[in-house]
């Protein structure tokens, strides 16, 4: 039951890389995941679904950025917009 709970779950944003010049979609890189955590990400199940996806990340070697918010304001400072850009900036 647990591991199908697992396939419920979702990633905000994810950013892929080609590493071909002609984009073939069929080469796509993922590099970078973005997750939007709202005011659930406290509830003790919302938290086994986040560790879930933080190994998941690591085990593929993908940066996951973690913007929090709280009743739907984002708290993104300089700082996770620096972070953002400088791993997007590996690619271009």
């Amino acid at each position: 039951m647990l591991f199908f709970s697992f396939l419920s779950c979702h990633i905000d944003f994810v950013i892929f890389y080609s590493p071909n010049t002609n984009r073939d979609l069929n080469n796509l890189k993922p590099v970078l995941g973005i997750e939007i955590d709202g005011d659930t990400h406290d509830e003790s199940r919302t938290k086994l679904n986040d560790a879930y996806k933080n190994a998941l990340f690591k085990t593929l070697n993908v940066d996951l950025i973690r913007i929090p918010t709280t009743k739907g304001i984002y708290k993104i400072d300089s700082l996770k917009i620096q972070e953002i850009t400088d791993e997007l900036n590996k690619y271009c």
